[in-house]
């Protein structure tokens, strides 16, 4: 069978429109008038005939037949490409028309633009739907219910209520609760030495009940408790897979947590300063977490333990809209006495969260330490709406005891870019693409 060489496809096309052109130069002759006149535009002088009337010559041929014969080649190989600007030409002026724009917005949102409906999409749940409600019962408050699936039964569900005024005080409360399926959850081993190599695979899956009560000390500066209940399933994983089960080659006499039926739940406290100008596309101010708690098992004793983690961000507004964001997340767990810890309650580096270049749970370890460099800047904006492009450099390391084992060596990186849609209350698109020393990913999230 003969190869089908490119270039030789694409000399033959460059000559046979060469060879058109010379012949319209030397075949064409334009038309003689009826004085003898040659005109410069190609049409003879118009006369008036004896009533008045201009006689308007025949309009001429777009192409002879012999110009059509020989431009034939390059016309076969263009059609793909008209016929596909064509058809991208109709859809994108029918579907960006203002008045279906206005149609489709007014179909899925209130008259007072306190409720709507949205198409939601991650690539970690699938795609679904997120229907709100606000000022329910005050001004600030919030109902939000979502629902997300995707391939392999992957599911994710989500109910939550809030920034609840209590009365007329500066209490507030939150309520959630969910449910979470994910097919294929890879699992390294524990250490900053785990390797790609030893990768398995589960499924995990998991409901959750969460509430916290907050009292606002000042505008910025807010202070929590809460109660956390987790039911956490590890079970085989769903789909073919080239990488162990991680049931096959753990059990959970060797790896904490490897089980069904775990119910942890959890005590919690925090307090928290927010000065950002925006929650959807902040260009100054600083965010600044403090979190801790206490988790034991409901029904057994074999897991107890306590988890502290700290977040910082900071904006810094450069000019016109370019801003560089600086982000620095500490985590340590430690267990209760001679208890243990799950492995999926411990520190964890890698997805969108953390190091965004590596696999969600590619490094775990009691605990983590993580940073993040990222700059921003504008090439959109229409109304309340704007578009960002951004780069970023990631870093971060787990350890047994991150204050006795931090080791330049064991200190994983990530890079990458991407783009973000955001508006003052809300970032309602992402795309990114990142890397790493040992893989490479792009991560789509859509009113996540």
């Amino acid at each position: 069978m003969r190869s089908f060489d490119r270039r030789k496809v694409f000399n033959s096309t460059m000559i046979t429109c060469l060879l058109t052109a010379i012949a319209v130069i030397f075949l064409y002759q334009p038309p003689v008038s009826a004085a003898g006149v040659r005109d410069n535009d190609g049409f003879d002088d118009m006369d008036s005939d004896s009533t008045g009337q201009i006689e308007y010559p025949e309009r001429m041929k777009d192409r002879e037949t012999w110009e059509w014969i020989l431009s034939s080649p390059g016309l076969l190989i263009n059609l793909p490409f008209a016929i596909t600007l064509k058809v991208t030409e109709k859809v994108v002026s029918t579907v960006y028309q203002p008045r279906m724009v206005g149609w489709m917005y007014d179909l899925t949102t209130s008259d007072d633009s306190t409720r709507a409906i949205r198409p939601a999409y991650s690539s970690r749940s699938g795609l679904g739907i997120k229907i709100y409600q606000k000022e329910m019962l005050n001004e600030e408050s919030k109902i939000e219910l979502s629902a997300k699936a995707g391939f392999y039964n992957r599911q994710k569900y989500r109910l939550s209520f809030e920034d609840f005024r209590i009365a007329d005080t500066d209490f507030f409360t939150d309520f959630s609760a969910g449910y979470r399926f994910l097919h294929n959850q890879e699992f390294y081993g524990i250490g900053p030495d785990s390797r790609k190599s030893d990768q398995t695979d589960h499924a995990l899956e998991r409901w959750w009940l969460y509430w916290d009560l907050r009292y606002r000390l000042s505008e910025r500066l807010k202070y929590s408790v809460g109660l956390t209940f987790e039911h956490t399933n590890i079970l085989q994983r769903v789909g073919n897979h080239e990488a162990p089960a991680t049931i096959e080659v753990y059990d959970a006499s060797t790896l904490p947590g490897l089980e069904n039926e775990v119910r942890i739940l959890g005590y919690t406290t925090g307090l928290e300063y927010d000065s950002r100008n925006s929650i959807g596309g902040p260009r100054r101010g600083q965010r600044i977490r403090l979190n801790s708690g206490i988790y034991e098992q409901v029904g057994d004793d074999r897991y107890e333990f306590w988890k502290i983690n700290g977040e910082i961000r900071q904006y810094i507004h450069l000019f016109a809209g370019r801003v560089i964001q600086l982000r620095l997340d500490c985590e340590i767990n430690e267990p209760i006495s001679d208890k243990e810890i799950p492995f999926y309650y411990l520190g964890e580096l890698g997805w969108m969260e953390t190091i965004r270049g590596y696999p969600r749970g590619r490094f775990w370890d009691k605990d983590m330490l993580l940073g993040s460099i990222e700059y921003r800047w504008p090439i959109w904006h229409r109304l309340e709406t704007t578009i960002d492009a951004f780069l970023f450099y990631d870093f971060g390391q787990v350890a047994n005891d991150i204050f006795r084992n931090l080791e330049a060596d064991d200190i994983q990186h990530g890079f990458g870019g991407g783009f973000r849609v955001w508006n003052d209350e809300t970032e309602s698109l992402y795309l990114v693409f990142a890397g790493s020393n040992e893989d490479f990913r792009v991560f789509l999230g859509y009113n996540k």
